[in-house]
């Protein structure tokens, strides 16, 4: 299976560490203009997505950025390449979400969205059918994963004692102001559109992991979903379980193209 992968930060690199045990694999990275291959990567690399697409890689991973779903996803899949997109927080642009799913259809193949650090989205897209349904998601990390934001606010990190709300609002709006860290808040969204979803952002002295809890009230019952993941290594605001969502469906993907073979 041949991969292309954009970015190569704390996602990008675990999927690259699995796919190094796959030496059949192929892996073709898509870097911005001017900088520099990280340090022990020896995949292939490319700096335009001209040359990018020139690989055609059977699947792609973006995990670089919302900008980078804005400006390289459509592309990919016009040229008939199947996307996993991490950066869900793009899609707080409803515009951009339907042109890329439309875009998807047309070239026939598929766009994902990796469940990343939470589960339970299907009990949450059937609780979302019901009119009067309430969904509300809440992040709640360590004061590690927050401390430029607490200063910010005029707390102390270090003498933090009780959970700080940072932010409470739509996913939409948390998605712009925590591009690169509430893309669970417009990937739990998704699954309940057309629903509302309310967004809690929550630092917390006494969380050891990134915390990601799910409240559900509708006809049907009431549900609470918590799930407690381990902050990844190189960037504590991202959880690690993310980029192993992102592996699973790459095996997926290549189960697929098994059987077809």
């Amino acid at each position: 299976m041949h991969v292309g992968l954009i970015g190569a930060g704390a996602i990008g690199k675990q999927v690259l560490a699995h796919l190094d045990q796959r030496p059949e694999d192929a892996v073709t990275l898509l870097l911005r203009p001017g900088k520099q291959r990280p340090d022990g990567l020896t995949v292939s690399a490319v700096d335009n997505h001209t040359d990018f697409l020139k690989c055609r890689p059977d699947i792609v991973v973006e995990a670089a950025g919302q900008q980078a779903v804005v400006e390289l996803v459509e592309p990919i899949l016009t040229a008939g390449i199947p996307v996993i997109v991490c950066s869900t927080g793009a899609f707080a642009d409803g515009a951009l979400f339907s042109r890329l799913m439309l875009c998807a259809k047309t070239a026939k193949v598929s766009l994902q969205i990796p469940n990343g650090a939470v589960a339970g989205l299907d009990y949450v897209r059937i609780a979302a059918l019901l009119p009067d349904v309430q969904i509300r998601y809440s992040s709640r990390k360590p004061v590690a994963a927050w401390r430029g934001e607490l200063s910010a606010l005029g707390h102390d990190p270090d003498s933090l004692s009780h959970p700080v709300t940072l932010f409470e609002g739509s996913p939409a709006e948390a998605a712009k102001l925590y591009p690169r860290n509430l893309n669970a808040a417009l990937t739990v969204a998704i699954a309940a559109s057309p629903a509302p979803v309310r967004v809690r952002v929550i630092a917390d002295p006494k969380v050891a992991g990134n915390c990601h809890e799910i409240d559900v009230i509708s006809d049907l019952g009431s549900a609470y979903m918590e799930f407690v993941n381990a902050p990844d290594p190189e960037n504590p605001k991202t959880s690690l379980i993310t980029a192993f969502s992102v592996i699973r469906l790459l095996e997926d993907h290549r189960q697929a193209i098994t059987r077809v073979a």
